[in-house]
């Protein structure tokens, strides 16, 4: 009985040190922050990130899929999914400059891809850079996507706010056509 009644002392008399090293730390350095939790190794790999960022963009969680984003960049700087991810989110956001960043690093290393190239036009639709709009919404067209109705949308989108209105009627056509078809 007594030797538990020891220990129980000794450990209540560690605490009162511990309490009374973070007492002094606040009083004389100012730490009055608690500590934080830090994550040494990520369990998680690139993809994987770049596979969150994606979900988060499609669910409207704009700044969680910048995070993931960029974690997955991190680890790997060619990761397409994060890249687009990242830039939608910044397209959604308004964040137009940083948008355009990430969709260039994008091209860099896929120039073709059809949904990058879509995005990219709309991004210019939105800031009125709409010749650049057109050409990049025209080459998203040729691209082997099964979204090339999408992207005749944004084509049609484009002509509608030049003025354009047989191109973009005829846009909104195929898109109509490509949409309602099986894909």
């Amino acid at each position: 009985m007594q030797k538990s009644k020891c220990k129980s002392q000794n450990v209540k008399g560690h605490f009162a040190i511990y309490v009374l090293r973070f007492a002094l730390c606040i009083a004389f350095t100012g730490c009055a922050s608690l500590p934080h939790i830090v994550i040494l190794n990520d369990p998680l790999k690139a993809q994987e990130h770049a596979d969150l960022a994606s979900i988060y963009e499609e669910k409207g969680e704009y700044d969680l899929a910048v995070r993931e984003g960029e974690e997955a960049i991190k680890m790997d700087s060619r990761n397409m999914k994060a890249l687009i991810a990242i830039g939608n989110s910044h397209l959604q956001k308004g964040s137009y400059d940083k948008a355009e960043r990430y969709y260039k690093k994008a091209m860099k290393i896929e120039p073709k891809n059809g949904a990058l190239l879509n995005n990219t036009a709309m991004l210019y639709l939105f800031t009125g850079r709409l010749e650049e709009a057109e050409r990049l919404a025209r080459e998203a067209t040729f691209t082997n996507s099964p979204h090339v109705g999408y992207y005749y949308d944004t084509l049609g989108k484009v002509y509608e706010k030049m003025g354009k209105e047989k191109e973009a009627q005829e846009a909104f056509e195929k898109a109509n056509e490509l949409l309602k078809s099986p894909q």
